[in-house]
């Protein structure tokens, strides 16, 4: 019989619905049949998985099926699976994932031709997060630690079959979890060639809904320790002391150890702690590296210091202090962790600085229109404000757009009173959207000068799982066009806001005017009418209106002489002259009005060679200040030259 080219290894229990998707997209493969082996080990399943498989055998007989009493580790059925395999290379694919057509065609022709003894083939999720494709590459000969693949130990690779003989390596059958990654590791160093591929979506990795994912699962603080020693003992094995060796270890200490000093280690039996913490102290954590636990986070860089020289006392007293509420202590005017005297004086000062950005509290607290833009409010609440000797500087709000180029512009917030701020977001945000429209996301941020110390999504919660929105008109400071801010409630109950030429949320518009009343329609969305208001540079007019069927609204000119030219100035800061303001419910949206010929008529978006209405008073032009960014010009040479440096700069944010 002709020696299959690649074994395919699938471990499978009491998931047959999942298991005949995971093998169609085997038995669809661009690779002939001939030269795939397929092994399947039921671990005892109740829901007909072994019945489906019997039915397969007539039509596929490359299939092997092999059945035993449930063990409840994957490891045992790889390792089963793995000791049946004939092919040139072998894959382990669980039951649950799945290939692209041609994922096992490429594969194989890229370790031929490149004589590589691991593939490390790009895995994409469906409901799941992974995340390779932001660091894997196509290399031939990779480099384990610079090329992206020490990142990835799991099972779902290419490997040469005579290298996995040779080795005499198995899936350690005594770890629920981490069993993947002391297999992986050692294929890794002892290959003669390993190749990334990440020209091709190879391999699905599916996010169950049933939370049926072994790799999701708790790990116990027993499986922490056999996954930490094993691969400490690997890499010790197979690398020379020295910062290579501890770029190794990082993997290890703070992707699976950090973790482990805290919930699994606190359920923990005390023969257990003391047994993990006296072995992780002399084979691991002796390998760490000074830099690395200082750019550690914070929790897991407090664990581990404690850790590395303290008793099961100690970090049981540290487990207890994150878990009520750290307290906190500035010394030389930064925020550092405070301890108690016992654990201050094991952890360095330097480790116990705050260095992540905890949630900042805060509340919602109204959101309207100003004479500038948008007038935002916040309750934001703090225990730092307690802390002597620590100089918060006023919170911000860090507004970033959406896209592969993000804008960030920061606006600083003024105290109404002790807990609450508000922050005007205008015309000086419009010249620094990289393109239009775009979308704002906010955020909160609160600093004491050295870096962030809270940051928090921006609330703004929906109404009856509606949107909230309000939409203020502006002018452009470059063109004068009409310009919208729109702030609006996402679908989480966040805070974003739209700049564009026109409202998307809040839209009002204007079905007719020219016969001394304007007739809008309101958008669907709005809810309730409370008001229709004229706001102008000498206040808030209150109009006459009247709501019809299908959501249209007639609103009254003023007077004539409460709207002339010459006692209606235009407003500062990119401001219409003239802004017609209707505010429902859930919405509040703006009309940019000028007069012409006595009457408020709207103000349209400015086209090449469009004239204003006969008669109409415009807002003069304003100039945009701004001290990150030069003014600009109104014509001339200097003007062209302004114009095509901001072309450029929005170019490169592109």
């Amino acid at each position: 019989m002709t020696t299959p080219t690649i074994s395919i290894v699938t471990p499978t229990y009491n998931c047959q619905p999942l298991l005949q998707e995971c093998l169609e997209s085997v038995f669809n493969q661009t690779l002939p049949q001939s030269e795939i082996e397929i092994i399947v080990v039921d671990d005892g399943s109740t829901d007909g998985t072994w019945d489906y498989l019997q039915s397969l055998r007539g039509e596929h007989p490359n299939l092997k099926a092999l059945r035993q009493e449930n063990s409840g580790k994957p490891s045992v059925g790889r390792n089963r699976g793995l000791a049946a395999a004939t092919g040139e290379f072998v894959f382990f694919l669980d039951s649950d994932d799945w290939f692209s057509p041609e994922a096992l065609e490429r594969m194989v022709a890229a370790a031929r031709e490149h004589e590589s003894d691991v593939v490390v083939a790009l895995a994409v999720g469906d409901n799941r997060t992974v995340r390779q494709a932001s660091y894997l590459k196509t290399i031939y000969d990779a480099d384990v630690l610079d090329d992206g693949a020490w990142r990835t130990l799991s099972p779902w690779k290419l490997f040469r079959t005579s290298l996995v003989r040779r080795l005499g390596v198995e899936f350690p059958e005594d770890m629920v979890q981490g069993e993947d990654q002391v297999f992986v590791a050692q294929c890794y160093l002892a290959a003669g060639k390993v190749t990334t591929l990440a020209d091709y979506d190879y391999y699905h990795l599916r996010g169950r809904e049933d939370g049926g994912n072994v790799s999701k699962q708790r790990q116990s603080l027993r499986n922490k320790l056999l996954t930490t020693t094993r691969m400490a003992e690997i890499i010790v094995a197979n690398t020379e002391p020295g910062r290579r060796r501890q770029r190794f270890f990082h993997r290890v200490i703070f992707r699976t150890l950090a973790p482990g000093l805290g919930k699994p280690f606190m359920t923990a039996p005390a023969d257990e702690q003391e047994e993990f913490l006296s072995r992780i102290q002399r084979e691991v954590l002796t390998s760490m590296g000074c830099d690395d636990l200082a750019a550690a986070r914070d929790k897991s860089r407090l664990r581990l210091a404690v850790a590395r020289e303290g008793t099961v006392a100690q970090l049981t007293d540290l487990n207890h202090q994150l878990a009520a509420g750290p307290s906190y202590v500035a010394e030389n005017g930064r925020l550092h962790f405070d301890l108690g005297p016992e654990l201050n004086a094991l952890v360095p000062v330097e480790l116990r600085q705050v260095t992540d950005t905890a949630k900042l509290n805060h509340s919602f607290e109204g959101l309207g229109s100003t004479a500038n833009g948008l007038a935002i409010i916040y309750r934001i609440q703090t225990p730092l404000t307690e802390v002597p000797g620590l100089a918060l500087l006023p919170p911000v709000m860090e507004l970033t757009t959406r896209g592969t180029s993000p804008v960030t512009v920061s606006v600083a917030g003024k105290a109404l009173d002790d807990q609450r701020w508000q922050f005007d977001v205008g015309a000086e945000l419009l010249p620094q959207a990289p393109t239009v429209p775009v979308v704002w996301d906010a955020h909160l941020v609160l600093s004491d000068g050295s870096g962030r110390l809270g940051s928090s999504r921006a609330s703004y919660p929906r109404i009856q799982d509606a949107t909230q929105a309000r939409a203020v008109a502006l002018q452009s400071p470059e063109d004068g066009a009409a310009t919208y801010l729109e702030a609006y409630s996402t679908t989480h109950g966040s805070l974003s806001v739209r700049q564009g030429g026109g409202p998307k949320f809040t839209a009002v518009m204007v079905s007719h005017y020219g016969d001394g009343d304007l007739r809008l329609t309101l958008p669907g969305n709005s809810g309730k009418l409370r008001a229709a208001a004229l706001l102008t540079a000498h206040g808030r007019l209150q109009l006459e209106h009247e709501l019809l069927a299908d959501d249209q609204l007639v609103v009254r000119q003023p007077g004539a002489s409460t709207i002339t030219a010459d006692s209606t100035p235009a407003m500062d800061h990119g401001v219409p002259p003239f802004v017609l303001e209707v505010e429902c419910e859930r919405t509040s949206s703006q009309v940019p009005l000028i007069l012409a010929d006595g009457k408020l008529v709207p103000l349209k978006l400015k086209a090449a060679g469009q004239k204003p209405p006969a008669g109409a008073v415009a807002a003069p032009t304003t100039q945009h200040h701004d001290h990150n960014r030069a003014s600009p010009k109104g014509g001339g040479l200097s003007g062209l030259l302004d114009r095509l440096r901001r072309l450029k700069r929005h170019a490169l944010r592109r």
